[in-house]
């Protein structure tokens, strides 16, 4: 089965499709075919009658593109903000732009740049009305093949800028029927800028280009030009606008179309030829049903340089071939060498944990011989703090650390007890280093930091030496 492009306008009241085989703008003739359902009553009906005529198929690309009636546009200027800036900045104050409930739209943003500063569209419909059509294709089994949906003027404008080749050669305004009147699109040099819509009654077909060009002189005055003069064009021959010559591109696409002396005046089923076209190998800026995957295009467009660049590249695979089956071989022995390490590692991790034991050792050793070179010798002071200290004193949790002796006593007078102990000859300072906690028998307990004089005898031995 060939790739077929369905595209489908929904109406007001009718729906249109238009169904062709091959790629846009080389479609095959024979395969055009065009749907046009007015009744039943229920637009869901109608669009379910067209989906019935095609089995779900994986080649099939289905777009839908809504009037200018269901969805709203908001223009929103952001001069100091870049276009991702700006598409943030909307998603998060998106409950300040729109008239609905966030929960009850389905929207999508298009950013673009006029005059250096960063404008932004921002479309959104109810989404009670997506959800209706996505239930529909649910239903009749062609979800999947579903490409995007939006309004038609950025269906039109999607497919003129791929003719030709991204930009257009000025600005012109499209006009085309909408339900209730006329919709104007706006169509810069370098992207679409939105469209609005006009009542009918606010209309004269007399005087009707006159008449828009001063509504577009109040509304867009950027797109007046000096000389008043703004290029029109419309889908079709249509009798609201038939002062208007019809766009190139519609006059491309009339020939393909079966039966086109009875399409005249009728522009929905050139807006679903459109659609069609657009699936059938475009990406649109927008869509209302959610997040899109854009399709991956490749172009070959062979030259005899690009032959000399890839036999180039060739060349050089085929010269680091070589070097990258030597990385491998070197790769291979690094990780070899890498367990061999790991292992040795290993075995010698008991050694490494004995010789921090015996470095350990030889500190404690080093600093019992700066004690006994620098201090009185211990026994000596203990002998000392026994015959200072009363019969009823105990001492307890001694600890002598370089020079300085920590421990806790019991005894009946704190006061005398340190008194006694400053007059010791060999304490260079007796402290207390905690509260005196006296217990119900008289008994008081506290601690006391006692710093040793250093020895005066092993001065004097250095100065003779």
């Amino acid at each position: 089965m060939k790739r077929e492009y369905l595209g489908i306008y929904i109406g007001k009241n009718s729906v249109e499709a238009a169904c062709f085989s091959g790629k846009w703008p080389y479609p095959e003739v024979d395969s055009i075919r065009l749907f046009s359902k007015a009744s039943p009553p229920s637009i869901d009906a109608q669009l379910s009658d067209i989906l019935s005529n095609f089995s779900p198929s994986r080649k099939r690309r289905i777009g839908i593109a809504l009037p200018r009636d269901e969805v709203f546009i908001r223009e929103i200027k952001f001069p100091s903000l870049s276009p991702n800036e700006a598409r943030q900045s909307i998603s998060m104050s998106l409950k300040m732009h729109c008239h609905l409930p966030v929960e009850h739209i389905a929207y999508d943003v298009h950013i673009f740049q006029r005059d250096g500063i960063t404008t932004a569209l921002l479309l959104y419909c109810q989404k009670t009305k997506i959800d209706s059509i996505l239930n529909v294709l649910n239903a009749a089994g062609h979800s999947k093949s579903l490409s995007f949906i939006c309004p038609v003027s950025i269906v039109f404008d999607t497919v003129a800028r791929e003719m030709e080749q991204g930009q257009q050669e000025g600005r012109f305004v499209l006009c085309y029927p909408s339900n209730n009147g006329l919709a104007l699109s706006f169509h810069g040099k370098e992207c679409w800028e939105g469209s609005i819509r006009i009542k009918s009654s606010d209309l004269n077909a007399v005087k009707l280009k006159e008449e828009l060009i001063e509504y577009i002189k109040k509304i867009r005055p950027d797109w007046a030009d000096k000389d008043d003069s703004i290029a029109f064009f419309a889908l079709s021959y249509d009798e609201i606008c038939p002062e208007f010559s019809m766009h190139p591109l519609c006059k491309r696409l009339f020939p393909l179309l079966k039966d086109k002396d009875a399409l005249k005046g009728r522009s929905f089923e050139m807006m679903a030829a459109m659609t069609a076209a657009v699936c059938s190998r475009l990406f649109t800026p927008v869509s209302l049903h959610g997040p899109r995957r854009r399709p991956i295009r490749i172009k070959l467009r062979l030259k005899p340089f690009y032959l000399v660049a890839c036999l180039s590249a060739a060349a050089m695979i085929g010269i680091s071939l070589p070097l990258y089956n030597q990385y491998k071989e070197n790769a291979s022995l690094l990780s070899s060498l890498k367990k061999r390490r790991s292992i040795v590692e290993g075995s010698i991790a008991p050694l490494k944990e004995k010789t921090e034991e015996v470095k350990q050792i030889k500190q404690q050793i080093d600093d019992l011989e700066f004690f006994f070179k620098e201090y009185p010798n211990i026994l000596d002071v203990l002998d000392e703090l026994a015959r200072l200290s009363p019969d009823d004193v105990w001492v307890k949790n001694f600890n002598l650390s370089s020079g300085t002796m920590r421990f806790s006593v019991e005894g009946k007078n704190a006061v005398s007890i340190l008194s006694e102990w400053r007059k010791s000859r060999y304490f260079d300072e007796v402290k207390l280093v905690s509260p005196v906690n006296k217990s119900s028998d008289g008994t008081e307990r506290f601690s006391v930091e006692i710093r040793l004089k250093k020895q005066e005898r092993k001065k004097d031995d250095k100065k003779k030496k």
